[in-house]
């Protein structure tokens, strides 16, 4: 099988697929993307536990860390579930994104209305937020 035991509840994944996990990372994407290994157990151990939890078996994930791209012989919808739970496990192994966020307000006081839009006198206001994805 291309993934690791399907029935299961938990995000935790073992010491030793983690260690190959981010050797991977590390080899494709650099130190700067590349989560610690603290970090990695400490995003699976955060969430809260279901009572009704099923954790006997590590998160579902690739039994391997081969890039998707070099993975072959699946099926369509195979690929696209494969695809979907290698790049989850990938990202779970990768620093945090770095956000940029910015808001903008513009007034204009007592702007004057065009008659399609009531005419008069009004108070004018624009606002705008953003974030972006800043890349290392």
């Amino acid at each position: 099988g291309h993934i690791t035991y399907m029935r299961t509840d938990t995000p935790a994944i073992s010491d030793e697929a983690a260690a190959a996990l981010r050797e991977r990372i590390l080899e494709r994407f650099g130190a700067d993307h590349t989560a610690t290994a603290e970090d990695i157990a400490q995003r699976a151990s955060a969430r809260k536990k279901p009572a009704n939890a099923q954790e006997a078996h590590e998160a579902i994930r690739p039994s391997g860390f081969d890039f998707f791209e070099e993975l072959g012989g699946l099926d369509e919808d195979a690929a696209r579930l494969y695809k979907l739970i290698w790049e989850r496990t990938v990202a779970s192994g990768m620093k945090d994104a770095l956000m940029e966020r910015s808001a903008a307000t513009i007034e204009v006081e007592a702007a004057e209305l065009p008659q399609e839009m009531g005419g008069g006198a009004a108070q004018l206001r624009f606002r705008c937020n953003g974030q972006r994805t800043v890349f290392a």
